[in-house]
């Protein structure tokens, strides 16, 4: 009974001290242990959600930009006017790095993951909140890494790191708890993918796959090298890049090896420059000397072509019929889709530090240490349309941008 009374007391003293409000604490909806791992959570890995309003749909600001800086802060700002509209942050306010975290938006409501736990559900258009959730109270340590707060049929789903690795679901309408599962290894650092039923999710030397309603842990493969690569589908298969030289197809139902291909000699590491598009899988790698953009056949890990670059790819983007992308010296170049070959290319002043944005087909825009960037494609201008406040040149993370247009996500 009194460690039943000591209990409730430092909850409540963590909660007061950690939100405004005093939010509940979620309990997996699913009751069937064999569903889930981790039943007793700890407040490492629990799970506290506070519910402010409704979500609601929302019309987007299309005058505007979101902007989640490097040093971890979500910004809109008004394209015409080049002011701010306002800004969100973590709830602990010595947490200044993003974490390679991306946001959302579906709606009209922003979904946003921050280093230390914390997922803001928010109004694109004033950036109120509609409901705060967070994975533990850890403070000393970096809880979400290079995640995305995607929602597919109504669930958001992130892998923790650090004393916490779980992988969650997470209602999207109030924040709650929908399952969590504990797994094996803390290096968890990159997206998960959902597809059909399923969630995919890798850790270290393992892929493992989960129902994406219920949590029920259904597949676990192991592999030689740790799975330090984003998870892609086509509609039919699985394709995940190890941290080194390899590159699986993998089958959804079993996690059964369709085929592998080998990168050449000398390179590695494709981490998140990975996307598919019409039954083919398109990549970019890493290398010390000589790396290269590749299109495989998605039934067979055919090769059909391969670009080579002087330095490593850092970034890459599907668009129309073009691959655009940018090298890690800074080098910006569109690719045709089918063959591979390189229509354009533009040696930038500003090295990127984000996603690449299109305003329109000769303007394009990134973030970089200097700030927010407009690059005239004709004349090859960089223009600074938002300066970066404060540099730190010790700050490794990525920002990640985003025009607020009437399409798709």
């Amino acid at each position: 009974m009194r460690s039943t009374l000591q209990l409730a007391i430092l909850l409540c003293l963590v909660i007061k001290v950690t939100v405004a409000q005093p939010p509940t604490i979620s309990a997996p909806k699913n009751k069937d242990k064999s569903f889930s791992n981790n039943n007793i959570l700890t407040m490492d890995d629990m799970v506290f959600d506070q519910l402010i309003t409704q979500v609601k749909p929302t019309a987007l600001d299309t005058n505007s930009i979101l902007i989640y800086d490097s040093n971890g802060i979500l910004k809109s700002m008004n394209l015409k006017t080049k002011k701010i509209n306002w800004e969100v942050n973590a709830s602990d306010a010595d947490r200044h790095i993003s974490g390679n975290n991306k946001f959302y938006i579906e709606n009209g409501t922003v979904y946003i993951p921050f280093i230390n736990g914390e997922i803001f559900a928010l109004n694109n258009q004033n950036g109120k909140v509609y409901w705060k959730s967070r994975l533990g109270i850890i403070k000393d340590e970096i809880v979400l890494k290079g995640q995305s707060a995607q929602v597919v049929n109504g669930a958001i789903s992130l892998s923790a790191q650090s004393r916490n690795q779980n992988i969650y679901s997470i209602d999207a309408k109030n924040g709650k708890l929908i399952w969590n599962y504990k797994l094996d290894y803390p290096y968890n650092h990159l997206p998960t993918l959902t597809f059909g039923n399923k969630v995919f999710a890798q850790n270290a030397p393992y892929l493992l796959s989960f129902d994406a309603k219920t949590g029920h842990s259904l597949y676990k493969t192991g592999f030689k090298k740790a799975m330090y690569g984003k998870p892609v589908t086509d509609g039919k298969n699985v394709f995940i890049p190890d941290e080194s030289e390899t590159l699986f197809a993998i089958n959804p139902d079993k996690l059964s090896i369709l085929w592998e291909f080998k990168l050449e000699k000398g390179q590695y590491n494709i981490k998140e420059k990975i996307f598919t598009k019409d039954s083919k899988v398109f990549f970019g790698t890493t290398s010390s000397t000589e790396a290269s953009v590749y299109a495989l056949s998605a039934s067979n890990g055919e090769k059909l072509w391969k670009t080579n670059f002087n330095a490593s790819i850092a970034y890459l983007l599907d668009k129309a019929d073009a691959i655009w992308g940018y090298t890690k010296n800074g080098l910006l170049f569109e690719l045709d889709l089918k063959t591979g070959d390189k229509r354009s290319e533009v040696q930038l002043a500003n090295l990127p530090l984000s996603n690449l944005e299109f305003l329109n087909k000769n303007e394009v825009l990134f973030y970089s240490k200097a700030g927010l960037v407009k690059l005239n494609l004709k004349t090859k201008e960089e223009s600074i349309l938002l300066a970066h406040q404060k540099i730190d040149d010790n700050n490794k993370n990525d920002a990640f941008i985003k025009l607020l247009k009437n399409s798709k996500n």
